[in-house]
């Protein structure tokens, strides 16, 4: 056999090179994939997002609004809102 023999046809030159990137890039994609989560026992996170958008409303706590953290409450778990 001569060495034309052995060696790859041109047209598979190019596709080589992208069949070994594809694997790459799916790796890439789906390692960093959120998956979805199931419902988790508690309350979502909006309850923080109301506190934090109250005070910065100027709502008055015990009047206004009523939950069981008080009205320092978004100081220990608020939550950036446009107002703060």
């Amino acid at each position: 056999m001569n060495k034309e023999e052995t060696a790859s046809p041109t047209w598979f030159k190019g596709k080589l090179e992208y069949a070994a990137l594809l694997p790459a890039i799916l790796y890439i994609f789906l390692a960093f994939l959120p998956l979805p989560q199931g419902p988790v026992p508690g309350l979502d996170p909006s309850w923080q997002y109301a506190l934090s958008w109250a005070a910065g409303e100027g709502l008055s706590f015990g009047r206004d609004i009523v939950f069981t953290y008080g009205p320092f409450s978004y100081l220990l778990v608020g939550r950036a809102t446009a107002e703060n």
